[in-house]
């Protein structure tokens, strides 16, 4: 796994243009990549159900921040309802949540789909999978923003530290 920016990185005058409009809301060119990228990944797995059991899509990354760099990643954090997955994915009722977590977060690090550069930028996606359970708001504290993709919305809005 690379890592490609930092806390390190300098803050920018700006969200990244490449990701975010004028209204600081993602661009739907953007969103539709992400979505279609996430459905080829279930696609290609013969995973069913996936518009019940993806319960959000959420964006905590540098580049949803002011510190990133041109080729920052994107990291997408996929919060799936697993007993809804199960449900629509019989053949997965034996895997623990844990294994059916870490399943979906190997599986996302080495599929096509889910690796690929966003298009007209140098950002690649970093796809990870959370339960419902570990997404709520004690967990949310760490990031210093997210944007949820379900709502197109600000969960924790992104700060400027004074300069």
């Amino acid at each position: 796994m690379h890592k490609f920016s930092s806390i390190l990185d300098y803050q920018q005058d700006a969200l990244s243009p490449d990701i975010w409009n004028p209204r600081q809301q993602m661009r739907m060119g953007i969103k539709s990549f992400i979505l279609s990228s996430l459905d080829g990944l279930f696609d290609s797995l013969h995973i069913e159900g996936k518009t019940e059991f993806v319960s959000d899509i959420l964006i905590g990354s540098s580049l949803a921040t002011y510190f990133y760099k041109d080729d920052s990643d994107l990291d997408i954090k996929v919060v799936v309802d697993l007993e809804k997955f199960r449900f629509y994915n019989p053949h997965f009722s034996t895997f623990s949540d844990e294994d059916l977590l870490e399943f979906l977060i190997n599986v996302g690090r080495e599929n096509v789909w889910t690796t690929a550069v966003i298009p007209g930028t140098m950002h690649p996606m970093d796809f990870y999978f959370y339960s419902i359970g570990e997404i709520n708001p004690l967990n949310l504290i760490k990031y210093d923003s997210l944007y949820s993709c379900k709502n197109d919305e600000w969960i924790k809005e992104p700060k400027k530290l004074p300069e």
